[in-house]
């Protein structure tokens, strides 16, 4: 999520990072191996739909940890945030 820059390091950002990721490899991947097996489609509903709530929360816990840390990537300070340095506020 870092990539996209420091203002998406939300848990928004996260869930829609999660939602990528899923669409790209979990559900191409689920997709052709049932496929693959000759599975019902009900199955394929069902492995895409677990694997896109796991990405998902994922997706969301690391948004939470950053917006909960106060820092984006790179150790720049959230808005809001203030660092101290020597006693005193900056």
């Amino acid at each position: 999520m870092g990539h996209l820059g420091a203002e998406q390091m939300t848990i928004k950002g996260g869930l829609i990072t999660g939602a990528f990721v899923w669409f790209g490899f979990a559900a191409t991947s689920t997709a052709v191996n049932c496929a693959w097996q000759r599975a019902k489609p009900m199955l394929t509903i069902i492995d895409g739909g677990h694997w896109l709530g796991v990405l998902l929360i994922e997706g969301a816990i690391l948004g939470v940890m950053r917006v909960l840390r106060g820092e984006y990537s790179h150790g720049v300070t959230a808005p809001g945030n203030r660092r101290r340095r020597s006693g005193r506020v900056i």
